[in-house]
């Protein structure tokens, strides 16, 4: 350590450099001007980089150098990094015809970034290295979990390595391992928990996603470690999003579908950008499987989506409710109605539900498995669906005036005599 503080001290008594280089591209078929100037000028960083490193290198000692062939391939895959050494950059001259592109720059180059940026990247290699050794002697020992002896002591090497990089690939082995032979360990599960509610979880790949999964195989998700997910998917990358929530989707309560929503109004779920309330509605009503649960998100956050994906979704939503009706879900249906500022959505969709109900009371053959219970439940609650229906009704009679000439003159008959509107 006392090496590299002398190093970067030392490095910042030097003055920036400036390099005046040129490079032609050969443009590939596909390549306009545009794209050909970009990989001209990525060419151009890329070797004023590696020239002005070689450089800066001169001032480490033996041991923190990287051999000149391993530095050029580390340019080329952390390149983003390393240009941020890059101060400033000119171009002074460039053509184009069509084939070739010529460019030439001048480019500053701040040596003491160049150096952190070496020092970092050497570091991150050094660890990768370890890790990848490690992952060897891991794998072996994944073979005899016989005891728990054996779990203990190969859990205690694993912890102290970090879920990033190389070393998540053989954490990643022990997850599914564990998962796959039901081995419960209460230090490792500690350890991945530690992880979700720390900022050093990557926010892209499948760091996060894997660690859910495993935590819900392991039925390892009371309400800390949810609790601890929620604030966790406010870090995770936007593509991150939907492949941990479809594994959690069996498990959601209403008031976490009621936070994720709150989180994507408030523009928090997710980065770079936040998922739209639109999207994550779109994406709880596709997953979710339980009939309760689909019916109070779709009455209730419904109106969210464009109105042909409500009009999708609206069908299996009655069809959940023919199954299990009750004055609570009826009133849901009313209520998300009110939502509905479109009224010729709303007209549709008055029409669509009176028609499913119709189809229930009479048994029609579609709905033959739920129309007696919703038959029966109707004939025992007459009195209030009367009142509900009235109400409805009056809405109805409003819409149809206007919106029921879109209508079929056999479709406009059959639903005047249905609600008795004729």
């Amino acid at each position: 350590m006392r090496i590299v503080l002398t190093i970067l001290y030392m490095l910042t008594l030097l003055q920036a450099e400036t390099f005046v280089r040129d490079y032609t591209y050969n443009a590939s078929e596909n390549d306009s001007k545009v794209t050909a100037r970009k990989a001209a000028m990525r060419e151009l960083e890329r070797l004023v980089i590696e020239e002005a490193g070689i450089e800066v290198m001169s001032q480490f000692s033996k041991d923190e150098r990287l051999d000149d062939d391993r530095f050029k391939q580390n340019i080329s895959s952390q390149l983003v990094t390393y240009s941020k050494a890059l101060t400033k950059t000119k171009i002074l001259d460039e053509s184009w015809d069509g084939e070739q592109f010529y460019l030439k720059v001048e480019i500053v180059v701040d040596p003491s970034r160049l150096s952190e940026a070496i020092i970092h990247n050497r570091a991150q290699s050094a660890e990768e290295d370890l890790c990848q050794q490690r992952q060897i002697h891991f794998q072996s020992m994944l073979k005899d979990l016989s005891s728990e002896e054996k779990i203990d002591q190969l859990v205690k090497q694993a912890v102290i390595y970090p879920y990033t990089n190389a070393c998540a690939d053989f954490h990643k082995k022990i997850m599914y391992t564990f998962v796959r032979y039901k081995i419960d360990n209460d230090l490792y599960n500690t350890f991945l928990y530690d992880i979700l509610r720390s900022d050093d979880l990557p926010s892209s790949g499948e760091y996060a996603p894997v660690t859910v999964t495993f935590l819900m195989r392991q039925q390892l998700m009371d309400k800390k470690v949810r609790e601890s997910i929620f604030d966790m998917l406010k870090r995770q990358d936007y593509s991150n999003i939907y492949t941990i929530l479809s594994e959690m989707v069996s498990t959601l309560t209403q008031k976490e579908v009621q936070d994720l929503i709150s989180m994507a109004e408030d523009g928090q779920l997710g980065l770079p950008r936040s998922m739209q309330e639109s999207e994550i509605t779109y994406i709880l009503l596709m997953e979710i499987d339980d009939p309760q649960l689909y019916n109070h998100t779709f009455c209730r956050y419904g109106h969210l989506l464009p109105y042909r994906q409500q009009r999708s979704l609206f069908k299996r939503a009655v069809s959940e409710y023919l199954k299990q009706p009750s004055d609570k879900s009826y009133q849901a249906f009313m209520d998300y109605f009110e939502t509905l500022t479109d009224e010729k959505a709303l007209a549709e969709n008055l029409f669509l539900f009176a028609s499913f109900l119709e189809h229930a009371t009479q048994a029609d053959d579609y709905y033959v498995q739920h129309a007696k219970q919703a038959a029966r439940y109707q004939s025992d609650r007459a009195h209030d669906l009367a009142r509900l229906l009235e109400d409805q009704q009056k809405r109805m009679r409003q819409v149809f005036g206007v919106y029921g000439s879109n209508y079929s003159k056999k479709e406009q008959l059959a639903f005047l005599q249905r609600h008795h509107m004729e």
